[in-house]
């Protein structure tokens, strides 16, 4: 019996060994990244306005 795992085709894909979860884990990271980034520019831009009023 042969078994056929449609994740992991036996030609190389564009994305080489990385999985599907591989790749969700990235975004998020990213995003988390960026939301965090975005809340520290936020805060340093409110500290500087309250400083200066």
């Amino acid at each position: 019996m042969v078994r056929i795992d449609l994740f992991h085709p036996v030609e190389r894909s564009v994305y080489g060994t990385a999985t599907a979860m591989d790749i969700l884990h990235v975004c998020l990271a990213a995003l988390l990244f960026c939301a965090a980034a975005a809340a520290v520019f936020s805060v340093a831009v409110y500290a500087l306005i309250w400083l200066a009023g």
